[in-house]
């Protein structure tokens, strides 16, 4: 029987009740498993995209095309991992106190500390 390398414990970087759904600009970093440099090299101050950079930059621009609640901003790709700004748009705007907050779930708003029923994870940052 083969071993399972144990993970290392990992801290989420995301706020705890926040509602990752709700229209804004949010910055994401992905990173490549191990930090490996699989995207390309970095030649005299200069990204230069290998084949699975090209998929990684092509992926990007179709985000916008399949996704129709999201604008794409600023994005870089580096040999190990990638940064982008992607706007989340608010399709239903409701103007107002009855507007829900981001951190509903957090401090308790809606008479409901937790969401008390399943929600599909389309349509939010992850």
């Amino acid at each position: 029987m083969m071993k399972q390398k144990k993970l290392a414990n990992r801290r989420s970087m995301r706020l705890q009740g926040y509602d990752y759904s709700s229209p804004g600009y949010y910055f994401i970093t992905i990173c490549t498993q191990n930090m490996q440099r699989i995207f390309g090299d970095v030649i005299d101050g200069k990204m230069h995209l290998n084949d699975f950079g090209v998929v990684v930059r092509n992926e990007w621009f179709k985000t916008e095309a399949i996704r129709d609640n999201i604008n794409l901003d600023a994005f870089v790709i580096m040999p190990n991992h990638v940064h982008e700004i992607i706007e989340i748009i608010d399709k239903n705007p409701i103007v107002g106190a009855n507007r829900d907050s981001p951190l509903r779930n957090k401090i308790g708003i809606n008479n409901s500390f937790y969401k008390s029923k399943f929600e599909s994870p389309s349509n939010n940052i992850g």
